[in-house]
């Protein structure tokens, strides 16, 4: 019988089925007429029936687990939950706490066991018999064995039970969030979309006004009509980041042959400027006959310029900044390297986050609003590449960006390349 109720409790989980099983388990082996499993109820008041075996004791509700409630202030198995200790009654009629409740079968002898967890009452198993003396001693210790086993299987099915409502809880947290998160980039987008119109044409006229088509500037709106300008190119690349990382998520271009070595050299005759006037060293370093890699020529080309453009914001006058393309194995890798004021150790994991941007002061100063590195994982990730960063603070950072190789020969596309 031992073995069966172990047997029982290591392959149920629910807690009025195990019980419901142990007591036909033990009726089922020693013949009792009746058998009760109980569970003691919250608030530590009352007793419900959990598990039952065995003849009528009397109107239906007695005997229907999950429904027959009773008072641990009274009865044999209201004493075992109240004192915690066990009680054998050889003769009902001369027990003290014996409680007659209008039985059809004549109860003449009765034992009761407390259920504990850690010392503490969780419920009782009874057993009764219609003869006298019929329960020894023998089966009251085995039948505090069998409490002892059952104890386990209800601590597993109280576990169990409440790592589900949490799993259930999470899963809705999960949903709200992605809902939240939904709503969220479907704000950005539209926020993204409205502003573009507005900033195309404030951003003509401003290029218009320092190129002095409107008219020649005098020396004193020359600086402040420059500042605009930078701010509002600033402000239009912002923009554009927000658009190109939820199209990445939902509708990216599809994958195309891309001549990674040419797209990097444009970008440094692009950038060459900014770091001229930036005081900054800027290298490049191209292997020859690199294959095409795969993935989309104006999301490479921002992959690019968000990754220099980093490294320009980040390196202090003085510094060097390389760019460096190679071959390796089926991927391309594309490093940029500079001698800027590094990332501590325990931001690395974060700065490719969304809206991310690393803590204190001396980054802070730098602006944006940390959607450039998003940007480049999320391109990379579009196309089947990856990103890392080591770094230093005040030695400087490498990016590694690795994309796959193209599986087809690179195609001519007319004027893609210089959109």
């Amino acid at each position: 019988m031992l073995a069966e109720v172990a047997r029982i409790v290591a392959t149920n989980l629910d807690a009025g089925g195990l019980l419901q099983d142990v007591a036909e388990s033990i009726r089922r082996h020693f013949a009792y007429p009746v058998v009760g499993l109980f569970t003691l109820d919250d608030d530590g008041q009352a007793l419900t029936l959990r598990g039952y075996s065995g003849v009528s004791v009397g109107p239906p509700e007695l005997t229907r687990p999950g429904v027959y409630r009773q008072s641990i202030e009274s009865g044999i198995v209201g004493t075992v939950a109240r004192t915690g200790q066990p009680h054998l009654a050889p003769d009902v009629a001369t027990d003290p706490y014996y409680h007659k409740s209008g039985d059809q079968v004549v109860i003449r002898s009765e034992v009761c066991v407390p259920i504990l967890e850690g010392g503490r009452v969780i419920g009782v198993l009874d057993v009764e018999s219609d003869r006298l003396a019929d329960l020894p001693e023998q089966d009251q210790s085995l039948l505090e064995a069998v409490a002892d086993t059952v104890s386990i299987g209800l601590r597993n099915a109280r576990l169990y039970e409440e790592s589900q409502e949490r799993a259930s809880a999470l899963a809705v947290t999960l949903a709200r969030l992605a809902e939240l998160d939904h709503l969220k980039d479907e704000f950005i987008q539209n926020v993204s979309h409205e502003l573009r119109s507005p900033l195309a044409i404030i951003r003509g006229y401003v290029e218009m006004l320092e190129s002095g088509e409107l008219g020649e500037l005098r020396p004193e709106q020359r600086k402040p009509v420059t500042i605009v300008a930078r701010r509002v190119r600033m402000l239009s690349d912002m923009v554009r980041n927000i658009t190109l990382i939820l199209e990445a998520e939902v509708s990216p271009p599809p994958p195309e042959p891309v001549p990674l070595g040419e797209l990097a050299q444009i970008a440094i005759e692009d950038f060459q400027v900014v770091a001229d006037q930036a005081g900054l060293t800027l290298h490049a370093q191209v292997a020859p006959n690199l294959p095409p890699v795969s993935g989309s020529w104006p999301y490479l080309r921002r992959l690019l310029d968000n990754l220099l453009d980093n490294a320009i914001k980040f390196t202090p006058a003085g510094g060097v900044i390389t760019l460096q393309i190679q071959q390796e194995g089926a991927q391309v890798a594309l490093q940029v390297s500079d001698t800027g004021v590094g990332i501590p150790s325990d931001q690395l994991e974060r700065i490719f986050e969304r809206f991310y941007q690393v803590n204190g002061s001396i980054w802070r100063r730098y602006g944006g609003i940390g959607l450039g590195l998003a940007l480049v994982k999320e391109i990379a990730r579009t196309y089947g590449g990856q990103v890392s960063v080591e770094s230093q603070v005040g030695e400087g950072s490498t990016f590694t960006v690795l994309l796959p190789v193209a599986a087809e020969p690179m195609r001519t596309k007319g004027g893609l390349h210089g959109t």
